[in-house]
């Protein structure tokens, strides 16, 4: 199996030290979940704030603001448990200062917020903690590739960048609403914050599912990649939408991807499925159009290209192996791409 990239072999030592419970590795995850613990408190005690202030008024709760006072109480409960795991493996001087920045923190909530009134708090599967993208996370940013691009960024930038993406985690936040976040406090461009922002999200996400997968390959023969049937959607990812891939293979989708692995049960028909290439032969010229570009279209329409010629795959030592689109360029040539080129602009 080739090497999966330094950003993936960060992650999988972070892990094995973990289960080694040694002592960086668990100070590590002290440090982010008393972190997290802290954040998750405050926000719930806003909300707790917020709920008495309308009973008090005689005003019924908005359903979402109960849906999101229950999903902080299970998150806390799953963070606080998670904590408690690590801190007697971690060195004694973080363990001892988390504790004292927890204390203190709920001591605080203790005396500013008067619950008004109990209900029962619905723990499901939707609300819990995602241990394995949230320690994904922290060995991403632990060290690596992903570290020393944050830190170009600047150390206060890095820091927060780091808080935002591992706290983005546990809260289950779009990286949209991180973005935001990061944008008020740093001064740093929208589009390279959200890139960055969304695709190490995903990437947490996603090695978490390639981890599942590979640990239940008694169940699962593979995986099918899905792309979502959009003009939104590139033409690598609907090209690539519908293929089968080993358990040992990851979804390599490009930056910003929003693709997904979705898992295939040994012995078990496949449910019917149109792929993103048949989906796509489907559409009208102008969605065709917006998917590819103008004279990649043209070629495409006069039968010189096929969308799968659009998938490109490159790797790097840092980052591994990611796929792309490639360019009329890359496919046809630069003296047949200047040909499409003025076709479609004159119309031809």
């Amino acid at each position: 199996m080739p090497d999966p990239g330094l950003i993936y072999r960060a992650a999988a030592q972070h892990r094995a030290a973990l289960l080694r419970l040694e002592r960086d590795a668990a100070s590590a995850m002290v440090r982010e979940y008393g972190r997290t613990w802290i954040n998750v408190q405050q926000r719930l005690a806003g909300f707790l704030a917020q709920l008495a202030a309308l009973q008090r008024a005689g005003t019924p709760p908005p359903l979402g603001w109960l849906y999101e006072r229950d999903r902080m109480t299970v998150l806390l409960r799953d963070v606080e448990m998670q904590l408690a795991q690590f801190a007697r493996y971690a060195e004694s001087a973080v363990a001892q200062q988390q504790a004292q920045a927890v204390r203190l923190a709920e001591e605080h909530v203790q005396r500013s917020v008067v619950l008004a009134f109990e209900q029962a708090v619905l723990i499901g599967r939707f609300a819990k903690l995602n241990v394995g993208a949230y320690e994904n996370i922290v060995g991403f940013t632990e060290s690596g590739p992903l570290r020393k691009l944050l830190d170009t960024l600047g150390p206060q930038i890095s820091q927060g960048f780091r808080d935002n993406l591992i706290d983005g985690i546990a809260l289950g936040r779009n990286p949209r609403e991180i973005t935001r976040l990061l944008r008020k406090q740093y001064s740093v461009g929208l589009h390279r914050v959200l890139r960055i922002n969304r695709t190490e999200t995903l990437r947490a996400y996603r090695e978490t599912t390639h981890l599942d997968y590979l640990e239940n390959d008694d169940i699962l023969s593979g995986w099918i990649w899905v792309a979502a049937h959009s003009a939104r959607t590139c033409a690598m990812c609907l090209a690539m939408d519908g293929s089968f891939h080993r358990l040992s293979e990851r979804l390599d989708d490009h930056p910003n991807g929003r693709c997904v692995a979705a898992p295939v049960v040994r012995g078990a028909k496949r449910p019917e499925y149109e792929r993103g290439v048949d989906w796509f032969a489907k559409q009208d010229e102008e969605t065709q159009r917006r998917v590819l570009g103008g004279p990649a279209f043209a070629a495409f329409k006069a039968g010189k290209v096929d969308l799968r010629d659009f998938v490109g795959r490159r790797r790097s030592v840092e980052w591994g192996t990611t796929r792309y689109a490639k360019s009329l360029k890359a496919i046809v040539g630069a003296s047949d791409a200047r040909k499409w080129r003025a076709q479609f602009v004159n119309g031809v």
